[in-house]
């Protein structure tokens, strides 16, 4: 049986894991938040893009030559584990659409290790998880395109797709040719609505710039003692015609 003394040390050691993962935690919820909000204020240019791409997949016409049996698979996973789940399934899902003439594409250190002893890995975007922005997504889109107008089948993504603030799906999307399917047709209208949204968005920005435009003239001209507005074109706080 323990003696007082070591349950005491003991109680004492819990406390301060306690500490330093409540700690880890906070990090994380702060970490996440603002992922998610960068998820959320992208997601309906996204869903914009892809209807386009849609609509336009209808215009391309036909190769001319059949194309070969190879595909490219970008894989995207975590840097590292403790995450439960997360990588294990999607790269479970992508293990099952891989095949002896897929090239597999990994991007995080944890899918690299994963596919480390597979032939055919193109390892050049496995730090890529780090820092990621405009460069990087430039850079997998020319990889895609060349392998893709090299004669390849299909590009696809395999990654996670964040259904909810606190939830997920591994999901297998191809980029590559842009196809019709049914999950397609049922995102168009999101799609269209998205590019609605940002019509909106630039119509309403263009208008406070132009009654920004407006008062910082006004108060230019009334610190010099000059101003001068056309009676009709004169605007109101609200940006409204007087």
């Amino acid at each position: 049986m323990n003696s007082l003394s070591d349950i005491k040390r003991r109680l004492v050691s819990v406390k301060q894991t306690r500490q330093i993962t409540g700690a880890m935690e906070t990090v994380s919820i702060s970490k996440m938040r603002k992922a998610t909000e960068r998820y959320e204020t992208s997601r309906e240019y996204v869903n914009a893009v892809r209807a386009t791409m849609r609509s336009a997949a209808g215009c391309v016409p036909p190769p001319e030559k059949p194309r070969s049996a190879r595909k490219a698979v970008f894989v995207v996973a975590a840097d590292k584990g403790l995450c439960g789940a997360f990588n294990h399934d999607v790269l479970r899902l992508a293990d099952g659409v891989i095949d002896a003439d897929t090239v597999i594409i990994p991007i995080g250190k944890t899918a690299a290790e994963y596919f480390r002893k597979r032939e055919n890995v193109d390892n050049r975007f496995v730090d890529s998880i780090v820092g990621a922005d405009y460069a990087h997504a430039k850079s997998l889109a020319d990889v895609a395109f060349s392998y893709y107008d090299s004669g390849a089948q299909s590009v696809s993504f395999a990654y996670n797709a964040l259904t909810s603030h606190s939830a997920y799906a591994p999901t297998v999307r191809q980029v590559l040719p842009c196809e019709q399917d049914a999950a397609a047709r049922v995102n168009e209208d999101v799609g269209s609505r998205g590019v609605r949204k940002a019509i909106a968005y630039v119509s309403r920005m263009r208008g406070v710039r132009r009654v920004a435009v407006e008062r910082r003239r006004r108060a230019y001209g009334k610190a010099r003692g000059d101003v001068r507005v056309h009676p009709q074109r004169r605007r109101n706080d609200c940006g409204a015609v007087d």
